[in-house]
């Protein structure tokens, strides 16, 4: 394994000493001067409007994003700004981004990702964030494609997780895979966990670290848990039935992970909602989608429909999960407004997002 030095140095917030560090910025001093926020404002002077005249895009899709960078702001308990204030920020943080190299569509993925990220801090939080990945040999083409995959790693501590990363997995482009695959709690979980439970995993069974390796790069959530939690999950894979010197007890792992979501799918479906097993067996679909994304707020959209008599009651969740969510949006919420604030509140966007411009003509 590859061990490396502790990764969570001091690091210098400040902008000055990173103008030799990454080229192009000898030119940040023009996003925080005064006398460019007329010109600014001028440029746009809303959010939606930014976005589509910077990044191209479409007008829903610009109320779409402003609408949840407000919810997800607001549910982090941030503090009322000014329009204008959002929009200088993300003027600031467009640029930074250019003039690191990334393309228009580069920048719209990961605004379209991670909203939040136009409200991030130039020089406390992105440069630091990306200096350090620089450190850590992830520049040109691997960072861009890395920050476009999982833009929150730009708003967490990723050093620690590098580090465990590394050290696991002995690879850079091992490292690279994970940032890119893991969004913000499992790369705090894997700074925590990781090199204590591969340790542990090493210690309970006898599979070469090379397979080891291999199965946490294309599935690495079983391994990133509490240790006690992980410790508990190998003592279950030999209940099962699966020796710990048998090859397979790696997939026995994954196995025990499926299975907690299996569970808390039937309970979601037979418990709460009191589908019958039969009912089930015949709509395995049910299985595949989110509880908390798809089915919670469909069931409660059916349910208020039905209880209004605007649709029939024998209308099943399992045909509305089975629609994409423009065709949901379509049929069964857009033409009733008695939804519209219940499927926004639900899926965490606006009434305005729902039915603003842009969106598919009834026909």
């Amino acid at each position: 394994m590859i061990k490396i030095g502790c990764s969570c140095r001091s690091i210098n917030n400040g902008v000055r000493g990173l103008y030799s560090y990454l080229p192009g910025f000898w030119r940040l001093p023009l996003l925080y001067s005064t006398s460019t926020k007329e010109g600014k404002h001028s440029l746009s002077s809303t959010l939606p409007n930014l976005l589509v005249n910077s990044l191209g895009f479409s007008s829903q899709q610009s109320h779409s994003t402003s609408a949840k960078l407000a919810v997800t702001r607001q549910a982090v308990g941030a503090t009322r700004v000014s329009e204008f204030d959002t929009v200088e920020n993300a003027i600031s943080v467009i640029q930074f981004f250019n003039q690191l190299g990334f393309q228009q569509s580069d920048i719209r993925k990961i605004v379209c990702r991670f909203p939040r990220i136009l409200v991030a801090r130039v020089g406390k939080t992105l440069i630091p964030k990306v200096k350090l990945l620089n450190e850590f040999g992830i520049s040109g083409s691997d960072l861009v494609q890395t920050v476009v995959m999982n833009p929150s790693i730009l708003n967490t501590q990723v050093g620690p997780a590098i580090h465990a990363f590394r050290t696991v997995l002995g690879s850079d482009d091992n490292v690279i895979t994970m940032l890119k695959r893991l969004n913000a709690i499992y790369i705090g979980i894997s700074a925590k966990y990781l090199i204590l439970n591969i340790e542990l995993l090493q210690n309970y069974c006898s599979i070469p670290i090379d397979k080891i390796r291999k199965e946490i790069c294309r599935h690495p959530k079983p391994y990133l848990m509490r240790t006690e939690l992980f410790q508990d999950n190998l003592s279950r894979v030999e209940k099962i039935g699966i020796s710990r010197d048998s090859s397979m007890f790696n997939y026995g792992l994954q196995l025990i992970t499926a299975e907690a979501k299996i569970k808390a799918r039937l309970d979601f479906l037979m418990n709460q909602l009191g589908f019958k097993p039969e009912f089930l067996v015949s709509n395995i679909c049910l299985f595949t989608c989110s509880i908390e994304k798809r089915l919670l707020p469909r069931h409660r959209v059916l349910q208020v429909l039905k209880e209004k008599g605007l649709i029939q009651m024998n209308y099943s969740l399992a045909s509305a999960a089975k629609l994409n969510e423009p065709l949901f949006l379509k049929r069964l919420v857009i033409p009733f407004e008695e939804v519209h604030e219940v499927y926004a509140l639900m899926t965490g966007s606006t009434v305005g997002s729902l039915t603003g411009r842009g969106f598919p003509k009834m026909t």
